[in-house]
Formats: C-alpha cells, sequence, structure tokens
C-alpha cells in the first residue's frame, strides 16, 4: 500500500466565499481527502478525534463562533449546519473567516479560508422572524 501524504499550507489552502442569511439555517459541507503517493488517487481523511474551529470575525472581533456547529466524520466530512437561532439578528456585513482542524495529538491545520457575507432573508412568517 502507497504511503499517502497530506501537504496543507497557504497554497493548498481551499478559498471559499459563503453567504449566511441571518434568520435561516445555513449548511455547508466540505470533504477533506489527501492525494495518494504516485496516483491520482485521493482518499478521505479519517477525521475521527479531530476538532474544529471556525469563527466569523470582523477587525478581530467574533461575530459568530460556528465550532458548536460543525461535525466531522470518517469519511473525511467536515458538515457545518448553523441553526436560524444563531445567526438572528447578525447584521448584514462581510466578515472574514476560516476553518483550523486540529488532529489528535494536537497538530492544528488551516483548511479553509475566506469571507463570509452576512444578508437577511426577504420573507416573513418563520416562528422567530
Amino acid at each position: 500500500m502507497a504511503a499517502t501524504t497530506v501537504t496543507v499550507g497557504y497554497e493548498q489552502l481551499l478559498p471559499v466565499r459563503i453567504t449566511l442569511l441571518a434568520g435561516a439555517t445555513n449548511r455547508y459541507r466540505f470533504r477533506f481527502v489527501a492525494k495518494d503517493t504516485g496516483s491520482d488517487d485521493r482518499q478521505p481523511i479519517d477525521l475521527t478525534g479531530w476538532r474544529a474551529v471556525s469563527q466569523l470575525r470582523t477587525n478581530g472581533v467574533t461575530v459568530l463562533d460556528i465550532s458548536p456547529y460543525i461535525t466531522l466524520d470518517a469519511n473525511g466530512y467536515i458538515t457545518v449546519s448553523i441553526p436560524d437561532e444563531a445567526t438572528y439578528g447578525l447584521k448584514e456585513q462581510t466578515c472574514d473567516y476560516d476553518l483550523l482542524l486540529e488532529d489528535p495529538a494536537g497538530d492544528v491545520i488551516r483548511v479553509i479560508a475566506g469571507k463570509a457575507r452576512v444578508k437577511h432573508v426577504t420573507s416573513e412568517g418563520a416562528s422567530h422572524v
């Protein structure tokens, strides 16, 4: 079996621009994979025992801590599911964010970063709006 090499750094960072709808449930899913040495095959990284940290920040101030809404699984999936209650009341703005993963040994890598635009929903009628 060929050794798996994971290269993560600024050049390999996945830049993702997201839009959060304030007052709505927001879901995103990413997959963390590694390329096998000597082939083009990509294998998911088992994220069992890993921890995710992610925040929306503007001028160094945390607008929303997304960390509690992130789940990681053995198939490399990073699922972000932010409930509408967590985004209700956020003002429209553009924030910086990133996603850090800490492996069981305590090493931290930055895998995703970008801008998050907070927008308001247009329709009214949900129970808390």
